[in-house]
């Protein structure tokens, strides 16, 4: 197993705060997985991959477990993530928080078998 020498190459907690437009956020690298939490309220908790795309929510504390909203993370960037105008990522003057992953890139298909599977 590779070590890994500096965690931070790797996985960024980045504090933001809302503007109600387009905000881009600086990671330090483009973001494979993004979870992202509104710090002042219980709301939704928005997780993003690239295999799913931007726009294409995961939440961990609802029965709805995937939604699609554009106006929420609109892009994942070079060095990090672009938010919307959706309120639950970028409510103008609400603090959030994101937890940010660098992974394997973006998916590649798998077709063994019947059914084409993202990987």
């Amino acid at each position: 197993m590779a070590q890994i020498n500096k965690p931070s190459d790797y996985f960024q907690t980045k504090l933001y705060t809302g503007t109600g437009s387009s905000n881009s956020v600086d990671v330090g690298f483009q973001t494979d997985f993004s979870w992202i939490k509104d710090r002042g309220s219980t709301a939704y908790h928005y997780l993003y991959d690239t295999v799913r795309g931007a726009g294409k929510a995961m939440y961990s504390n609802d029965t709805a477990s995937e939604g699609t909203n554009t106006n929420n993370l609109a892009s994942f960037d070079t060095s990090g993530f672009t938010v919307g105008t959706g309120g639950g990522v970028n409510a103008s003057g609400n603090n959030f928080v994101s937890w940010n992953w660098l992974g394997g890139g973006t998916a590649s298909s798998h077709t063994d078998g019947s059914i084409t599977s993202s990987v």
